[in-house]
């Protein structure tokens, strides 16, 4: 394949529009916050067991048995399997905190709403912190020093039945871990929740995560068993595909009050000081290297050899905008930088070693999975193609502020991702891919109870299928018991959000199938350590890219250290990329027209049209789709591997809005009023629809478990086609077709 690289940046804005009446394109206006819901139906909680093998059940496509290929490596920045070379993708989700440690009765019942669901990854996420349940402990957390057993049962137990599935794994090492006194930290009144920023630098909290990290990885799981019969440890697990060392961590992007703490100002200060003499052979030398007119470059008294040049402040302020405000010279800043990037490095880099060469992991490993402003992440993105094996970014679709469910909890924006291309999901997110490097979304979401979720699902399926990444959603579930009464009670939960899980079959069979082709080529801003630490660039949206290249072919960040020579080509390999987008014969398998707020996927195996399609008709080369609500997400999905044309069983998925009963927003439906409760009520979709195909069908109305409630009466039109409607006399949001 040909690799594209450009090293001008370009930068663009993306409109997000908001109001509490909103116009759609075809000039239907209506309430964002509260629609009339007096015509919507109640979604009741799906039987998962009863619904494997029908036709909601994405499961078919996953393998026998996780692991069963061995164990999953890097080529380039495709993912395969070691035993066999064949390519893998992942289309994952998030098990979240106390999730991971249910009953095993519900773990079953779990394990099967994933696979349904066509989840073939599971990140299992959250397993430190202290506000639930977690590994140290059931309740009150004493010590993080041991892993509760009993804790520890429960996961390996959900982690068989997923194996048992085809479902893979994903660990976190670092994430919310809390600071406790029985551990004797030397710094503990200066810790908060993940040890954060503190655990890259400070030799103790190293030691004490490489002990976490063995414990985890070591110990065996009695559920999973070896050929002999013996428990295998997760380190030698096949399924186990991808580790993060932290989560969401960096020293170039510290809070005001993080580094106030006078044990770790001092470390810091100190390792700041050392690395200086490393560089400087005098103090004069270094003087005359930070001076720059009008600005502040080693004042008088400041001394590498004394351990005293500043580099925190008093801890209050946060960094880097300290620099700024003590104006310091850019060749100060830069050394700051340099010295913060190299910091990081060491710690990533010996741990990864650590994990490979001590422990013996297997696993594909990264850094940190980066979340937070966009501006930070090059250093990581530059790291990670150095010394890791992937790249794992965040991106949400309004994500909550504050993150605090209930009255007065917000949402920030409601926009329908099919007119601003995707909205938040896409910004920045296609440019963050590190080069000839597997691309890792370890979550992402379209948060709820916003009205364009469903859309969003579908939308990263084929957006992910076309860049070749591996999104893993945020999250599937999050609570300590299943409680099949309750409705949306979090932002990010999908198990009990109607218009979440039942289009995530779909997208399930569109992405792991490979129903959408790739993009031709590849396309790379360029840039070196230095770009990326440059306190212009660093402080500026440089890494926000080429609005919408993203859609003609693959895009991302390269390192000039990673490039071939040939490799650096010109702007006109964008243009010539277009060209080949537009060229793509039989046809684009992904149209999107902003404009008009429509996206369509037009595939042999899938036909979806979702956005603002209501009062049109969309043509698609196995169905027309006339929607007579103002907008909807349908999808039409081959349940076999045969194509739609062949198969003798299509699922068809027709969902719109869903919300808790008795929910209030406000009207432009960025805040809760009242959250409502369960069962929640979904949006009847009504539309006409025309099968291209000669053969009878017989068309089914489906319950929320995939159970046949009804026939759908079907017609015959002038060219011999099938002609049925869908409307809310049948109370459902999944269709079967057969033939």
């Amino acid at each position: 394949m040909k690799k594209w690289a450009l090293a001008a940046i370009l930068a663009a804005a993306l409109i997000s529009p908001g109001a509490s009446a909103f116009a759609d394109p075809a000039g239907t206006v209506y309430t964002v916050g509260n629609p009339d819901t007096s015509d919507w139906f109640v979604w009741e909680y799906p039987d998962d067991a009863r619904a494997m093998g029908t036709a909601i059940d994405a499961s078919f496509l996953l393998d026998e048995e996780a692991g069963e290929h061995g164990f999953v490596k890097a080529d380039g920045e495709n993912l395969i399997f070691e035993n066999t070379g064949e390519k893998v993708r992942f289309w994952g989700t998030n098990v979240v905190m106390q999730a991971n440690f249910l009953t095993h009765a519900e773990s079953d019942m779990l394990a099967d709403r994933i696979a349904r669901s066509g989840f073939n990854l599971v990140r299992f996420h959250h397993l430190d912190i202290n506000r639930a349940d977690n590994i140290f402990a059931k309740g009150a957390v004493t010590t993080t020093r041991k892993l509760d057993p009993n804790q520890l049962d429960k996961m390996f137990y959900l982690m068989a039945k997923l194996k048992e599935k085809g479902i893979y794994f994903y660990v976190d090492l670092l994430v919310m871990r809390p600071p406790m006194p029985a551990d004797n930290l030397n710094g503990y009144d200066g810790l908060s929740l993940g040890w954060k920023p503190h655990n890259i630098y400070d030799p103790q909290l190293i030691e004490l995560q490489k002990e976490y990290a063995q414990q985890l990885l070591s110990t065996p799981n009695p559920y999973i068993l070896d050929g002999e019969g013996q428990p295998v440890a997760l380190k030698d697990d096949p399924a186990l595909v991808f580790i993060d060392i932290n989560n969401e961590n960096s020293l170039l992007q510290i809070p005001g009050g993080d580094m106030s703490n006078a044990y770790y100002k001092q470390m810091y200060t100190q390792l700041f000081n050392n690395w200086l003499k490393q560089k400087y052979v005098t103090r004069a030398e270094l003087e005359a290297a930070w001076q720059e007119p009008g600005k502040v470059g080693l004042e008088s008294g400041e001394d590498p050899a004394a351990g005293n040049v500043n580099i925190v402040g008093d801890g209050s302020q946060a960094l880097p905008a300290l620099y700024t405000t003590l104006n310091y010279s850019g060749a100060r800043k830069q050394d700051i930088f340099n010295f913060t990037y190299d910091t990081i490095y060491a710690f990533f880099d010996d741990f990864r070693h650590y994990l490979k060469d001590e422990l013996g992991v297997k696993a594909l490993i990264t850094s940190t999975s980066m979340g937070g402003p966009t501006n930070k992440r090059g250093t990581t993105v530059h790291m990670n193609t150095q010394i890791m094996d992937y790249t794992d970014t965040h991106s949400y679709k309004s994500h909550p502020s504050p993150n605090t469910w209930g009255k007065g909890g917000k949402l920030t924006s409601w926009t329908s991702g099919s007119i601003v291309g995707g909205g938040e999901l896409y910004r920045s997110t296609p440019w963050l891919r590190g080069f000839d490097q597997p691309y890792v979304i370890g979550e992402w979401q379209v948060c709820s109870p916003g009205p364009y979720s469903a859309e969003g699902i579908l939308m990263q399926s084929a957006v992910a299928s076309f860049q070749n990444w591996n999104p893993i959603q945020f999250d599937i579930f999050s609570e300590p018991a299943i409680d099949k009464t309750m409705g949306i009670n979090r932002f990010f939960i999908s198990y009990s959000s109607a218009d979440q899980s039942t289009i995530q079959p779909a997208a399930g069979m569109t992405f792991l199938r490979g129903d959408i082709r790739e993009a031709e080529g590849q396309f790379y801003t360029i840039y070196d350590k230095n770009d990326v630490l440059d306190p212009k660039i660093y402080t500026s949206a440089y890494l926000l890219g080429f609005e919408n290249a993203w859609m003609y072919t693959k895009v991302g960040m390269a390192g000039k250290e990673n490039l071939d020579e040939n490799e650096n080509m010109t702007p006109e390999a964008l243009e010539e990329a277009f060209q080949k987008y537009k060229r793509n014969d039989p046809g684009k398998d992904i149209d999107w027209n902003k404009r008009m707020g429509v996206f369509r996927v037009d595939t042999a195996y899938t036909n979806i049209a979702t956005g603002f399609i209501g009062g049109k008709t969309i043509p698609l080369s196995f169905a027309d789709i006339s929607l007579k609500n103002p907008s909807a997400t349908i999808s039409l999905n081959s349940v076999t591997k045969e194509t739609l044309a062949d198969t003798d069983r299509i699922l068809l998925t027709a969902v719109s809005k869903a919300r808790n009963t008795g929910m209030v927003l406000t009207d432009d439906g960025m805040e809760i009023v009242n959250p409502g409760t369960g069962p929640m009520l979904i949006e009847p979709i009504t539309a006409d629809l025309v099968i291209k195909t000669a053969d009878a069908i017989t068309v089914y109305a489906l319950d929320s478990s995939g159970q046949r409630k009804a026939q759908v009466p079907v017609a015959k039109t002038a060219e011999g086609y099938s002609s049925f409607s869908i409307g809310k006399e049948y109370k459902a949001v999944h269709y079967e077709i057969t033939k």
